[in-house]
């Protein structure tokens, strides 16, 4: 029955993208918060797993290649073309490496790390106008409170009738092991538990809270329509909320971080410090409804955190450029890799991108890694400069702070490689770059203008000659 629906679903969504190659993006968007439940109710079969590449990402790439989209309209700058020219150059210069396990491994490395860049690309090209970048925009938060209302379920019905028990209602025991790790939980002076939601990990579901936060952020601010922003605010909530109940426990540090962040960016003083002690109070209160205590949590976060960028990140990269200064080849750190191999003994499990990196390009791809970071941190900023004074202002502060805070996550995790992040960051990317151009243009009047000016020239033409 799977495959017939996938089959359903691929000629629907094949035929609609090749029709109109937009249309892909949109449903790339929109079908982020179900991939991992899919995935997760059928056991992790392959075809589930590859779903969103087959029935979406993999039809939108054929189809902007078919369509002889001009590229050349796309002006990005210098710096971030040579950046991730080089970056992707090097991944597959080392997928010939004769340390890569098997061929198979090589081209799971190869999809993993550069599958999803070319949407800087067609994201960017996508971008006409204002009202495009709207539309994206709300797109991104459309279904957003779906996963978080399931999560915030999945958390008090574990409270309530177990935590195994209740997520092996959603997805069945063996699926329900995997995407808890086991049903691990922490014990806070209550407990909070590791809940996927819709997502295949607690990972990849705070990543979803915690990039949602971006342009949940953005159309607060910008949005024309009051509607949007009042959902916006609620949907903030909502997040943040999510968020401390996910299991994640880098949600909070990096939550308050990034929201703050923004407004500071944004120069919105009096709204930052409003949510300095919004977000404090949300801790403590959705906190102590789920039975935690706030101080306990914020003691034992702080430790672990400290822990974490002394233990797992800075002394797992150093060990990365002692051990493997050339690199394995690609794929061999790779946490996809493992459908590939038999026994992933050979493969290496470091936590940190950065000496993921290393241990798969070598100090070299690390140097370009760097430098991609580098660059769209400053693309970032000089977009918040060039917005300065438009509608777009506050959306410019919010992307500046996404990038200067995600290099920082990278020291723990692999951002890039799991979704969404793998596909927003190449999106906000390619709102970084264009959305200057576009809040630079001149704005064409509503038709009701134009039709109005029409009718006076015409009134005004009759009362001449009369």
């Amino acid at each position: 029955m799977f495959y017939v629906v996938l089959c359903l679903a691929g000629a629907v969504s094949w035929g609609a993208i090749l029709r109109r190659w937009q249309v892909g993006l949109v449903l790339l968007v929109l079908f982020l918060p179900f991939g991992g439940a899919i995935t997760l109710w059928t056991g992790g079969n392959t075809l589930s797993i590859l779903a969103k590449d087959i029935l979406v990402v993999t039809p939108l790439y054929v189809a902007f290649a078919l369509r002889g989209v001009r590229v050349t309209s796309v002006q990005l700058p210098v710096s971030v073309l040579l950046s991730v020219t080089s970056f992707a150059l090097i991944v597959i210069l080392e997928m010939g490496n004769p340390k890569v396990a098997n061929v198979a491994v090589a081209l799971v490395g190869a999809k993993v790390s550069l599958f999803y860049i070319p949407l800087l690309v067609v994201t960017a090209t996508m971008l006409k106008s204002e009202g495009d970048a709207v539309t994206l925009l709300r797109t991104m938060i459309a279904l957003v409170p779906i996963p978080c209302i399931v999560g915030l379920i999945q958390y008090f019905g574990s409270n309530a009738f177990g935590h195994q028990e209740t997520i092996s209602a959603f997805y069945g025991p063996g699926a329900a092991a995997a995407a808890t790790q086991g049903f691990s939980s922490f014990d806070y002076g209550g407990t909070l538990y590791r809940i996927p939601s819709t997502f295949v990990s607690v990972a990849h579901y705070f990543g979803y809270i915690e990039h949602s936060l971006v342009p949940t952020y953005v159309v607060l601010r910008c949005d024309p329509s009051r509607r949007w922003r009042r959902y916006a605010l609620f949907l903030l909530v909502l997040l943040i909320s999510a968020s401390f109940l996910s299991g994640a426990r880098s949600a909070f540090i990096f939550v308050p971080i990034l929201l703050v962040l923004m407004m500071v960016f944004d120069r919105v003083i009096a709204g930052a410090m409003t949510w300095v002690a919004i977000i404090p109070s949300l801790f403590v209160m959705v906190l102590g409804v789920a039975g935690l205590d706030p101080w306990i949590v914020a003691d034992q976060v702080r430790d672990l955190a400290a822990t974490n960028v002394k233990n797992t990140a800075l002394s797992s990269v150093w060990e990365a450029i002692r051990d493997y200064p050339l690199g394995l080849g690609t794929g061999m750190n790779t946490v996809a890799a493992r459908h590939v191999i038999t026994g992933d003994s050979s493969l290496l499990g470091f936590e940190s991108q950065y000496a993921k990196t290393v241990a798969e390009l070598g100090i070299l791809g690390l140097a370009t890694l760097l430098a991609v970071f580098t660059a769209l941190v400053i693309a970032a900023w000089n977009a918040r400069r060039d917005l300065r004074g438009t509608q777009w202002s506050s959306a410019g502060a919010a992307f500046a702070a996404y990038f200067t805070i995600l290099p920082f996550h990278a020291l723990k995790g692999w951002p890039l490689d799991w979704e969404p992040a793998n596909v927003y960051y190449w999106m906000f990317a390619a709102l970084v770059v264009t959305l200057p151009r576009l809040a630079a243009q001149p704005r064409a009047r509503p038709m009701a203008v134009l039709h109005e000016l029409w009718q006076q020239q015409r009134r005004a033409r009759r009362a001449h000659t009369a």
